[in-house]
């Protein structure tokens, strides 16, 4: 036995901790580069999501990083965002990239990017709730029992 009784806590606190760092190994650029579980089009939306979680940390250690930096980042994130469809990534890039902008006192782009926060967070309300009606289509089980083998 490693640790007695009394030490219940420090094995919890170690499983935690093999835990959580596996999670980190799963989630690793170059395992997911390698792995066939997932195809590009998912590669580049954890990519993207990961960019994202970069920029916060970049954005809280701001006193260090230059503007432009952080707004190059954002505007990555944005463009690929887009491209990619990820509307709630896309919104909370733009929320940054507003504030950015008004912390430099640079307000020619607030407006259209306001405009696009909406826009874009009403483009992820919609798709999830077609995720929804999809979902709920696929699982019904009672229409799904009427349909002929055709129709299936």
């Amino acid at each position: 036995m490693l640790y007695k009784q009394e030490k219940i806590g420090a094995i919890v606190k170690l499983k935690s901790r093999l835990f959580n760092f596996v999670l980190d190994v799963l989630s690793s650029d170059n395992l997911l580069r390698k792995d066939e579980l997932f195809d590009t089009c998912e590669k580049n939306i954890i990519r993207i999501r990961k960019k994202m979680l970069q920029f916060r940390v970049v954005y809280r250690k701001k006193n260090r990083a230059e503007f432009l930096v952080l707004h190059h980042l954002l505007n990555e994130i944005v463009k690929e965002a887009k491209a990619y469809e990820q509307y709630d990534i896309l919104s909370e890039a733009l929320i940054f990239k507003k504030y950015l902008l008004m912390l430099r006192k640079e307000y020619s782009e607030i407006e259209d990017i306001t405009q696009q926060i909406a826009l874009y967070s009403n483009a992820h309300q919609m798709m999830l709730i077609a995720n929804d009606y999809y979902f709920n289509l696929i699982t019904d089980q009672e229409i799904i029992s009427k349909l002929t083998p055709l129709e299936k």
